[in-house]
């Protein structure tokens, strides 16, 4: 399992399994084999950023600047 993979289940509220999602949160995202969401098919829109944002903006987000970076470790960790 790499670190941006991610596993888990659905359940009701009796607490019956009723799905399981699997994927990664780089790339795709699949309930019970289908495919809901993918990087490449589902292109994020572009946003205008705001000239004055807060500081709890995402864009000051250290796990995202580090991505950015490339350096998948020290994301992790701010993750």
């Amino acid at each position: 399992m790499r670190r941006d993979d991610i596993a888990g289940k659905i359940t009701d509220k009796s607490g019956k399994d009723v799905g399981h999602v699997t994927g990664s949160w780089l790339s795709h995202l699949d309930i019970d084999g289908t495919r809901y969401w993918d990087i490449e098919r589902d292109k994020p829109l572009r946003h205008i950023p705001e000239r004055t944002p807060l500081p709890s903006d995402w864009r000051y987000r250290e796990d995202l600047i580090w991505l950015h970076k490339g350096d998948l470790d020290r994301a992790s960790a701010w993750k």
